[in-house]
């Protein structure tokens, strides 16, 4: 659903949460989740993961999420420091594990990341973020056979999910399958009249097409849907062909990141 419609139904559910118990550092993590994801509140939603595990240190998902908003924000290092305390608590998590193979890629740091994300594959060749990660990482490399192996994989395993197939898109895009990708886009543009389609997806298909203003008008989009995306703006590396674009500089202003 839009985030317009998500946001205050999560932020009323977990601040119900914490008036029945204010110790809930589940609770507390939500919270500062929905301050980052849609309020786009950076200062709040850290001061929330903080207080979340004070609350308690043993809860893994508070620093996988506050490892997410370092890697927002373009600290690599503090979230890898982040993340690998989530992997203490719970070595074997999927999730967690998948998630360190991502952070390693917004650091642009492929190599890595595809190998964290293997052996993740290993643990579960089921995990459809897994495959799309490992595919999104292949693709930076150049690699667009393997990556498009791995993102086809991720649209299956999703049931054809509009992120996986926005993925693909811009893979086959890139590989100079503009045909694949623009079916793929008509694929997207049939699913959003069933379902909710976040203009990022749509964002990130344009880019692979080499099609960049049309891109920045679905991000502008973005925007004023609030989608969740957008807050890795500072960091995607497939929003790279942007970075000098005006548009796409005052767009990234207009979320006041700090500095």
């Amino acid at each position: 659903m839009p985030a317009a419609e998500a946001a205050p139904k999560a932020k009323a559910a977990a601040i119900r949460a914490l008036e029945i118990d204010p110790s809930l550092a589940a609770a507390e993590t939500s919270l500062a989740t929905a301050k980052f994801n849609y309020d786009w509140d950076w200062a709040g939603a850290e001061e929330g993961f903080k207080k979340a595990i004070q609350l308690d240190p043993s809860y893994s998902t508070a620093y996988q999420r506050y490892s997410l908003y370092f890697s927002a924000m373009g600290k690599s290092e503090d979230s890898f420091e982040q993340i690998k305390k989530a992997r203490e608590l719970e070595p074997l998590s999927v999730s967690i594990n998948t998630g360190l193979g991502w952070r390693l890629y917004l650091a642009r740091e492929y190599d890595r990341a595809i190998v964290q994300l293997r052996e993740t594959l290993e643990m579960d060749p089921s995990s459809e973020w897994a495959h799309l990660n490992l595919g999104q990482a292949y693709e930076q490399k150049g690699q667009f056979g393997l990556a498009i192996e791995e993102l086809q994989k991720a649209v299956e395993l999703s049931h054809s999910s509009p992120l996986t197939i926005s993925a693909l898109a811009h893979a086959e895009a890139r590989s100079g399958n503009h045909a694949a990708a623009g079916k793929l886009l008509t694929q997207l543009e049939t699913l959003s009249k069933k379902q909710y389609v976040s203009p990022f997806y749509v964002a990130i298909v344009y880019l692979g097409l080499g099609k960049n203003e049309a891109a920045m008008n679905w991000l502008e989009k973005a925007y004023t849907d609030r989608s969740n995306g957008l807050v890795f703006l500072k960091v995607e590396p497939e929003l790279d062909p942007l970075r000098t674009n005006p548009r796409f500089i005052a767009l990234q202003n207009r979320l006041n990141f700090p500095n």
